[in-house]
């Protein structure tokens, strides 16, 4: 099964890291999403075999729900051996007055980004703060679609050990439904996480209401499939393929140009983003 041998290899390498350079102690933003919920439940393992913590932290502003909160708390509280909330709006909106022309209100989509790359570093320091103070690194919560579309914030949403940096988004969905399967013991883990897989997907930084929002394409599915093979796998019948697999996959669509409507828009935000991969840009003499 693809999902326990991808969890096999992320266990397995990642404790090679950890014990390779003596980290005493793991630090992890838990946002009450799909990918830090499934961090908490597999780092959990991970932590108990080599005798170090695992410690959650929650940083909620304006801009999350209360059941995004809600459903941090739960992840927090089940999978780590240490959970803190922390709420900080009020430093985010302070650094915001202190620097921004447009405090009264955000009214361009560009604001927002601002505003949301803020919050995202205000979390990052909170963050290394908790993991200096306990001789510990701070996990990244990225996954390989994010990462190839720019879906995180520079100085900001980067941690030190990315664990599932080569899981395209549906394979994070497969993996957490493998473990809410197969794994986790208590109804209340199960519970936990698979409120996580159901919700929907979001920046919580307040930017949209959600991450396909952004991009303009129907599902997670059809943003990978295109990633793979326009971004990671081009080939001479890139297009050919991919309809192909649209429909194995019953993925529907109005018709052809609907279809290269959504490459482009992908294949654009990945190039447009080229510059967070190659970062910081280092001139060669």
């Amino acid at each position: 099964m693809k999902e326990k041998e991808n969890l096999d290899k992320i266990r397995e390498k990642t404790s090679e890291y950890l014990e390779r350079y003596s980290i005493k102690c793991l630090v992890i933003g838990i946002s009450g999403g799909i990918d830090s919920a499934l961090n908490c439940a597999i780092l959990r393992s991970i932590c108990v075999n080599l005798g170090i913590k695992l410690i959650g932290v929650s940083l909620p502003t304006d801009s999350n729900k209360i059941d995004e909160v809600n459903r941090a708390n739960n992840i927090g509280r089940l999978f780590c051996d240490i959970f803190l909330e922390k709420n900080i709006n009020g430093i985010c909106e302070s650094v915001n007055e202190r620097f921004s022309n447009n405090i009264d209100r955000l009214l361009t989509f560009n604001d927002k980004i601002r505003y949301g790359n803020i919050k995202a570093r205000m979390r990052m320091i909170a963050l290394y703060n908790e993991a200096y103070k306990h001789n510990g690194i701070v996990v990244d919560n990225d996954n390989k679609t994010e990462h190839l579309l720019g879906f995180w914030t520079l100085n900001g949403d980067v941690g030190d050990i990315t664990p599932m940096a080569d899981l395209y988004k549906t394979e994070v969905y497969d993996l957490a439904e493998y473990l809410v399967e197969y794994e986790l013991k208590t109804k209340e883990e199960k519970d936990a996480l698979t409120a996580c897989i159901e919700c929907v997907a979001t920046d919580g930084l307040g930017i949209t209401s959600s991450d396909l929002d952004q991009l303009g394409v129907p599902s997670y599915r059809t943003v990978d499939l295109i990633l793979k093979n326009f971004v990671e796998e081009p080939s001479g019948d890139s297009f050919g393929t991919l309809i192909h697999e649209l429909k194995y996959n019953s993925i529907s669509y109005k018709d052809e140009n609907e279809v290269r409507e959504w490459v482009n828009v992908i294949v654009k935000r990945n190039q447009n983003s080229n510059f967070k991969r190659n970062h910081p840009y280092k001139i060669k003499l």
